[in-house]
């Protein structure tokens, strides 16, 4: 990874970051692959991966068999979710191993997420306390809503492969770039906060069922 800490720019858009010892370029006899539902043109982006990774294959808005713009950031998360999940799995039944960077968008603003997918469906005003929906550090419901499809498109990813059968010989990471850009201080400012680190403060998670 490159630590995205220049608070003027993304790290992406630093131009030494093309020149860069990256571990998806350390996985030698691996295939190599970086799915987005947007334009790889964005922030740099297709610069890094490709100059950074021998070999990396870069799927992106035009590249999958049907398409359905949802909004600036491409196609919807489940469906780019469902094409790394059947590209997985082909991979996985003919013996080759993979390591891929999938990136998703609908976290991020504007927040679009469909009226129902299976068995999601985004919660109303009348259905939340928005005082203490606010309490929580959410800016608004549809951040909220945003969050709760991520969270239902992960657990959808995360089925997918173990029905599929490829997660028994997978490592899967999931982890934030940053955080959503809230305030959740009520209080006096913390150093952190005032330095700009908090912004850097996300999660992660590995799940390797076999390991």
């Amino acid at each position: 990874g490159i630590p995205d800490v220049t608070l003027g720019t993304t790290a992406s858009r630093v131009q030494k970051a093309v020149d860069q010892r990256v571990i998806l370029d350390q996985a030698k006899g691996y295939e190599r692959y970086y799915m987005l539902g947007g334009s790889a043109n964005w922030a740099n982006i297709r610069a890094i991966f490709q100059s950074n990774v021998e070999d990396i294959q870069v799927f992106e808005e035009g590249s999958y068999p049907q398409e359905n713009r949802v909004d600036v950031w491409g196609i919807d998360d489940y469906d780019l979710f469902k094409y790394a999940s059947d590209l997985f799995d082909s991979l996985d039944r003919a013996g080759k191993p993979f390591v891929a960077y999938v990136q998703t968008s609908s976290n991020h603003r504007p927040y679009t997420v469909p009226q129902e997918k299976e068995s999601y469906r985004p919660l109303t005003e009348s259905e939340v306390d928005m005082e203490a929906l606010k309490k929580a550090g959410f800016l608004e419901l549809g951040q909220y809503n945003a969050l709760r499809y991520l969270d239902f498109n992960i657990a959808r990813f995360v089925r997918r492969a173990e029905e599929d059968g490829w997660a028994k010989n997978t490592v899967i990471v999931f982890f934030g770039d940053h955080n959503m850009g809230q305030n959740p201080y009520n209080h006096t400012l913390r150093p952190e906060y005032r330095g700009g680190v908090s912004h850097f403060h996300v999660p992660i998670f590995i799940y390797a069922p076999s390991y």
